[in-house]
């Protein structure tokens, strides 16, 4: 929405109040999603219909004709009536719920009765001729975490990313195929990697047939999805809360409270009330109106913190990343939303914790908490200096993951010899942040880790040795293992405080409506940020083609702008094709003036005496040839080929 929106229409979004002809609270609470870009708008729905419509029809061919699922306005789906085979096309995931956002891949689930290997030969060829015409391309055939089984397509049609899922149930099963997805209570003699695939659709069809108020439901999932995104706790693989989560959570108190007939804010109140006081270490969240899910609950629990169960055979823990760490987090972020959501006068801005109405960066006072509530903090920095874009967002995307790696590895320290209390909390902010006060060329990416400790100085001084020492271990394994080119990237970690954290922000790549760096895999939606992935069958002259605009753009980019002191460092540092013992850093002593340093002498973390701020390196040199290779004020760089100086 635009910024332009008028005052009025901003203080009456952001209460809980409506007209008399609005009992249920929608329109205000629908308002408050629109302005902070957090509610598909007709237009978009409109398109995303067309292109599954689209999309059947190129897999289906023309003889397809349209069926209804279910009685509680789950999308339509398309069956081919072709003599070679029957195929059903549906839609899963978000966009079979409605909770969906434009930046959210569409999920299609095809039924068929032919084999997995045979379905996606037919339907590469097809997508392959319908490339030109329909705008779409192949990006590519992986294995599929959602359904933990199988491959799917993953393809780009109209600038709409579409996730291509097959199941095969066999001929007699797709004959009678309104049993499995209309009438799901009935036991079906399926294997259970099938059953798993096909529960991606079974479950949200239920969901939808049972609730009696779907839109209100739509409407109550996104505003606390917005919440959790705004508190910085939405992210599956930290332990926190996901869209899998969220939804199997609002169902379950829809079924056993009676909320149904209650305004919108009233209903976001009871969810906060009843979860701040759940017991999780004894209760499982299940579908009251089904018995499937129970039958299983002991076999699966387990040593879990949490226990959300989906709805059909076979049963899944979507909790499971949950730990007593993380739960402890969220419990907090529990009883803060449930004093705040008094539904007589429930201000939808302080629940989120967004200053007033500014929508640009509605996490700053939640990222400010943050910061204020740890005394010490693990900071992973991040860089990436290739010019492959494809590589970069692969780089992002896996070192999301390694930080969440690290963050269980160290929330299952056993650090209470050193913490306050044993209630004490370890919080991995989910979002990459950036130094706002540093210049924008020598903006870094980092990660942070919030925990608390004891403030003796003994204690202290173990307990940042221990954390900088399981760090490093998780360091090397990381180089060791080849996570990452270091010829193109570098990574650091450091144990600092928050006095020496400076002025922070969200990196300029974060959004409200991006998933955070560290990837939320759904059972039922996978947010897959697949930017700058070549088609597979590219042909090598194609990728030359685009390789060398690539380039030519990074060359241009490299004129304008040096490239800062650190990345400077850090590739003489990592990259192998340089010797770090045959360079020198020139650098500015606040006492002495201009001084030399050997490379392999610079000391990087703060906490050392002998630290040196990188601000301070005036140029690098080489000292086989006594070359200066990098020079601030003269703008030369010669190891990347940027500023406007002509290097010779």
């Amino acid at each position: 929405m635009s910024s332009d929106i008028s005052t009025d229409v901003l203080e009456h979004a952001s209460h809980g109040t409506g007209h008399d002809g609005d009992p249920d609270l929608i329109g205000p609470a629908r308002q408050f999603l629109l302005v902070h870009k957090s509610l598909t708008s007709p237009e978009n729905v409109a398109t995303r219909a067309a292109i599954f419509t689209e999309f059947s029809k190129i897999l289906l061919g023309d003889l397809l004709q349209k069926v209804k699922i279910g009685q509680g306005g789950m999308p339509d789906g398309y069956q081919s009536v072709s003599e070679g085979g029957h195929l059903l096309v549906v839609q899963a995931g978000s966009h079979a719920l409605g909770i969906w956002n434009p930046s959210d891949p569409m999920s299609c689930l095809c039924l068929g009765s032919v084999s997995q290997s045979t379905f996606y030969s037919i339907a590469e060829k097809k997508l392959r001729s319908a490339e030109d015409k329909m705008h779409l391309r192949i990006l590519r055939k992986l294995w599929d975490p959602e359904t933990e089984s199988g491959a799917a397509f993953h393809i780009v049609m109209r600038g709409v990313l579409i996730k291509l899922q097959y199941c095969c149930i066999g001929a007699y099963e797709m004959a009678r195929w309104e049993s499995l997805l209309v009438q799901p209570s009935q036991k079906v003699a399926l294997p259970s990697e099938v059953l798993v695939s096909l529960n991606t659709c079974r479950d949200i069809r239920y969901i939808c047939d049972t609730i009696p108020n779907l839109e209100k439901f739509q409407t109550v999932y996104r505003i606390l999805e917005l919440w959790s995104r705004c508190r910085g706790i939405y992210s599956g693989p930290l332990g926190y809360l996901d869209r899998d989560r969220l939804v199997l959570l609002l169902n379950h108190l829809w079924k056993v409270r009676p909320v149904n007939d209650t305004p919108v804010s009233s209903i976001v109140s009871e969810f906060f009330a009843s979860y701040s006081v759940f017991n999780w270490g004894r209760e499982t969240i299940v579908d009251p109106t089904q018995d499937d899910a129970k039958s299983e609950i002991p076999y699966i629990r387990r040593d879990n913190a949490a226990a959300i169960m989906t709805i059909f055979a076979p049963v899944k823990n979507v909790a499971s990343s949950v730990t007593k760490n993380t739960l402890k987090t969220l419990q907090r972020e529990f009883n803060r939303a449930k004093d705040l959501a008094n539904p007589a006068n429930l201000s939808w801005d302080d629940l989120m914790g967004v200053r007033g109405t500014d929508i640009s960066n509605p996490f700053s006072t939640a990222t400010a908490e943050f910061v204020q509530k740890f005394n010490i903090f693990v900071r992973f920095d991040i860089r990436y200096w290739g010019s492959n874009t494809a590589s970069r967002t692969r780089f992002f995307d896996d070192m999301g993951m390694q930080y969440a790696s690290l963050f269980a590895r160290l929330s299952n320290l056993d650090l209470r010899v050193y913490l306050r209390s044993y209630d004490s909390l370890a919080f991995a902010w989910p979002y990459r942040l950036t130094e706002t006060a540093t210049n924008v060329q020598d903006e870094n990416s980092f990660y942070l880790i919030g925990l608390d400790y004891d403030v003796a100085g003994k204690c202290r001084q173990q307990f940042s040795d221990r954390l900088r020492l399981e760090c490093e271990e998780f360091a090397r394994k990381l180089y060791e293992d080849g996570i990452f080119d270091p010829t193109t990237a570098w990574i650091s970690f450091s144990i600092v405080e928050k006095q020496e954290l400076g002025e922070i922000g969200l990196h300029r790549e974060v959004g409200i409506r991006e998933v955070p760096a560290i990837m939320s895999q759904s059972r039922y939606d996978e947010n897959t940020s697949l930017r700058g992935v070549l088609p597979s069958d590219q042909q090598p002259s194609q990728r030359e083609s685009k390789k060398a605009d690539t380039q030519r753009k990074a060359q241009k980019l490299a004129q304008s702008k040096l490239r800062p002191a650190v990345d400077i460092l850090n590739r003489l540092t990592w990259d192998s094709n340089f010797d770090r013992k045959d360079y020198i850093i020139g650098y500015e002593d606040r006492f002495a003036g201009s001084l030399e340093m050997p490379l392999d002498s610079w000391k990087g973390d703060s906490t050392d005496e002998e630290f040196i701020p990188r601000h301070r390196i005036l140029y690098f040199k080489r000292r086989s040839d006594n070359e200066i290779v990098w020079d601030r004020n003269k703008k030369i760089d010669k190891i990347f080929g940027s500023g406007n100086a002509v290097h010779m």
